[in-house]
């Protein structure tokens, strides 16, 4: 940094640079594990807070990080959701907010990537990835919470209760390299389906196979499908007549820094701290969509459906 002409003060004492009155803001990009402490401490010491996905690991760290935000309402919380930034998932959003594709009724998203094989090739040159293959890691609790906040943020619906289910591991070596698909029951009657792993032999995908299905349209392939009811309900009927497509807007091409835009998440925090935005992700909506994914994990434990809380109740 020095020689690039960029001078900051570093510490290893994370509590150190948290009390220091000189800083507004904090970013959290700890392991998984590392969330909770970092997170109420700056909260009890007056600083506003960025952390990453997913908001925390079990449902009693979740309880206590979102009463520590609730405590301190004056300061701006963001969980890092970032597929909420994007701007064809913004253009979806826009398509069902305007009715066109009337109530959804079901929602189906993944997130399935090949992570694991890369991190293992890492750990081969020397990089220190081993919190990556643990269970803290695993598909549906790291990157399954991605597809679940994208379930709640398109839908503006709570999920109230979810059973879910384990494949065998993709990768024997490694247990936690399983598929796992978790089937919600949303608020008001519709159903989602998320499915994650890091243990395939495939790329990120930045669609994350969504489908969208409404009483009016659908969503899928990065198309909307509705009814034409200038053209096909008038005439004599033909199967395709019914219907009417258009591309969405940025699908997929258009994803930001492949799906990870963290200038604008950064630029983001500064206009909610200047009172220029809402947070996208408040803590208790990272909260929401952590629980979801520990519950479904619960799910599988279990082996029967699990309920879902709602932490503002």
């Amino acid at each position: 940094m020095e020689q690039s002409g960029f001078h900051a003060d570093y510490t290893v004492d994370w509590q150190a640079a948290i009390g220091r009155k000189d800083v507004d803001a904090v970013i959290i990009q700890t392991p998984n594990h590392l969330h909770e402490g970092p997170f109420a401490a700056a909260l009890e010491n007056g600083k506003h807070v960025s952390i990453q996905k997913p908001f925390a690991l079990t449902e009693k760290e979740v309880s206590n990080m979102a009463a520590a935000a609730a405590r301190h309402p004056g300061l701006t919380t963001y969980v890092a959701q970032c597929y909420r930034m994007e701007r064809c998932y913004k253009a979806v959003k826009e398509i069902i907010d305007s009715g066109i594709i009337g109530e959804i009724r079901h929602i189906k998203i993944d997130y399935v990537t090949g992570y694991m094989h890369y991190w293992i090739k890492e750990m081969e040159c020397g990089a220190d990835k081993r919190w990556r293959l643990s269970a803290d890691s695993r598909g549906m609790l790291d990157g399954g919470v991605h597809a679940f906040d994208m379930v709640r943020f398109l839908t503006g619906q709570e999920a109230v209760k979810v059973y879910a289910q384990e494949s065998a591991p993709l990768m024997a070596e490694y247990q936690h390299s399983s598929m796992v698909s978790a089937a919600f029951s949303l608020g008001n009657g519709a159903t989602a389906m998320v499915s994650s792993t890091f243990g395939a032999v495939s790329p990120w995908r930045p669609s994350m196979a969504l489908e969208i299905y409404g009483t009016k349209g659908t969503i899928r392939d990065g198309r909307l499908t509705y009814h034409d009811q200038q053209n096909g309900w008038k005439k004599q009927p033909d199967y395709h007549d019914f219907y009417a497509e258009k591309e969405i807007l940025g699908w997929p091409s258009e994803m930001t820094g492949a799906g990870h835009p963290f200038a604008a998440e950064i630029n983001h925090l500064i206009d909610c701290i200047e009172g220029k935005a809402k947070s996208l992700t408040p803590a208790w909506s990272g909260a929401h969509s952590a629980l979801g994914v520990i519950k479904a994990m619960e799910s599988i434990k279990n082996g029967t459906p699990v309920e879902i809380p709602d932490l503002r109740k």
